[in-house]
């Protein structure tokens, strides 16, 4: 009878340890709950527009998947070049958003829009009008929010971008055997299009510094 009452004493014990335990985590998680739950939503950036559902977010802000939470901003908003998110405690979510700058106008079709470096459509206007232009014709779709595909356009926006910082080019077209056409100022250079248009452009660097 003392050995079956010492074993139900034991079991005792251990079930209050269980229950004590129980009852201590779902309290530190209640508690973590309300005080560090989301309430404020801050968007970081100039001029952009950035809608959040908070009903769709989780609401502790201390379990908050930052990363994971970017990462679907960025797919639901091409137009930006990057987006970062952070825990202001106790309360408050910071998204912070950059918008894709703009490279390059390109013209198809009677048709203008402006492309980042990456080839992201951002507009039909024409903010400046010292865009260098991209004149070839494609099927590519033209809506904003697109990546342009096209293998000419994306060489073009590689050259562009290698040579911005010493030779201002004003309009890449299509030369001779559908090769690209650069020209800036007096100056026309043809690059083959299966050609390595960075390489090229180092090439040209280097022609250039010999020159001046």
């Amino acid at each position: 009878m003392k050995t079956r009452f010492g074993d139900w004493r034991r079991r005792g014990k251990v079930l209050v340890l269980v229950v004590c335990i129980a009852g201590l985590s779902a309290g530190a998680y209640l508690f973590g709950t309300n005080l560090f739950s989301l309430k404020t939503i801050e968007v970081v950036g100039d001029g952009l527009d950035v809608a959040v559902d908070p009903s769709h977010l989780p609401r502790n802000l201390l379990f908050f998947p930052t990363a994971l939470f970017a990462q679907r901003l960025k797919g639901d908003y091409p137009l930006l070049a990057d987006v970062t998110v952070r825990k202001k405690y106790p309360h408050t979510l910071v998204i912070v958003a950059t918008r894709r700058r703009p490279m390059a106008q390109l013209s198809s079709h009677g048709k203008t829009v402006i492309i980042d470096e990456a080839g992201y459509v951002l507009s039909y206007d024409i903010p400046d009008a010292a865009l260098p232009q991209i004149a070839i014709e494609t099927d590519a779709s033209l809506q904003i929010g697109i990546l342009v595909l096209d293998p000419r356009i994306r060489q073009s926006l590689i050259f562009l971008a290698a040579t911005r910082a010493f030779f201002p080019i004003e309009r890449i077209g299509i030369g001779e055997g559908a090769s690209l056409r650069a020209t800036g100022g007096n100056t026309n250079i043809i690059v083959a299009q299966d050609a390595l248009v960075a390489d090229k452009a180092a090439t040209l660097q280097t022609l250039l510094a010999g020159v001046r």
